[in-house]
């Protein structure tokens, strides 16, 4: 179908629903439901390494930025959720000290050698010579290498455990993955039997619809307003946003032990991220609360404005020193 019209079609609720539908239908069939293949094209590679390794450099320093101040990193063996096509994270964590970097990933992606080989010779290029004589140990494409490294894909964070030992974990990372799992709370749960006492969490949240229905013209929080059938006939076997809201995060955490803090990245209607400081609701943020309030389905309903406002957060999460609450189900 033409794009003009595919648009125009999607901007009617019904057959926007409709078209989704179908279309997480058609995944349920599919080998590999879901599954992302990422391709560099050899003609940009250098320049998008480039590119790359300032995104990587942005989400470790983001990592260290929403732990404690003076959290030291060496010694402490991390699990990164969500790498995605490249391991540049892990590698900085290994040349910061980490005494270990575990990837694990839902997906596979195929890149293209080359563009790795650039992005590991940029990263590592910006190294101290303690740091780059941590990561001597390379993989064939440059990246992480030697028994401190460890990737697993094809496996959702649910299903970890089969992978990975009860308080194999100090540090647990991700950025742009909890947003996107099945079943969250037994996701979270999984995570909190995977860290060990005293470990803690980083993670950066996006509770924005991915355009399912506000890049068509509707009200960036349209998708709220579905019931929980609805949502997943539309989204079961594809790669969107499970609807939690940062209040389901904190709640849940807080029903496992942990101790949280976030922060506001974004607030929904605005085009921008926002500045460091603290976030201020306006009277026009809240504004754009009242058309869709009482067309919430009852999840999101009870929920205050502030929790229905956070488009995105980062959040910290700390267990103390004692074993992990629950089991998972």
């Amino acid at each position: 179908m033409p794009e003009p019209l595919r648009d125009r079609l999607l901007r009617h609720r019904a057959a926007n629903i409709a078209w989704n539908s179908a279309a997480n239908q058609l995944n349920r069939f599919r080998h590999r439901a879901g599954a992302s293949f990422v391709f560099h094209h050899r003609e940009e590679t250098r320049a998008a390494a480039i590119r790359t390794a300032g995104y990587v450099r942005k989400m470790f320093d983001d990592y260290l930025r929403i732990l404690p101040p003076g959290t030291g990193i060496e010694g402490r063996r991390v699990l990164e959720i969500g790498p995605g096509d490249q391991f540049g994270v892990a590698l900085l964590f290994l040349a910061r000290g980490a005494a270990s970097v575990t990837c694990l990933d839902k997906y596979r992606a195929t890149v293209d050698p080359a563009f790795l080989a650039f992005l590991y010779e940029e990263l590592r290029n910006r190294l101290t010579p303690a740091e780059a004589e941590r990561v001597r140990d390379l993989s064939p494409h440059g990246g992480p290498g030697g028994a401190a490294f460890r990737s697993i894909d094809d496996c959702p964070l649910e299903e970890a455990r089969a992978f990975l030992a009860a308080a194999s974990a100090d540090l647990i990372v991700s950025r742009s993955v909890l947003e996107y799992l099945k079943q969250p709370a037994r996701a979270l749960a999984v995570l909190s039997e995977l860290l060990a006492p005293g470990g803690e969490m980083a993670h950066v949240v996006d509770c924005r619809d991915d355009g399912l229905f506000a890049s068509h013209g509707f009200h960036p929080l349209e998708f709220l307003t579905l019931s929980d059938t609805t949502y997943a006939a539309m989204t079961s076997h594809t790669y969107r946003p499970n609807r939690w809201r940062i209040r389901h995060y904190l709640d849940e955490l807080a029903r496992l032990g942990f101790q949280t803090s976030a922060r506001t990245l974004r607030i929904v209607g605005r085009p921008a991220p926002l500045a460091e400081a603290a976030p201020v609701f306006t009277s026009a943020d809240r504004d754009l609360l009242r058309p869709i309030r009482p067309r919430l389905a009852p999840a999101f309903a009870g929920l205050s404005d502030q929790d229905l406002l956070t488009a995105g957060f980062e959040l910290h999460a700390r267990r103390e020193n004692v074993s992990p609450f629950g089991t998972v189900g």
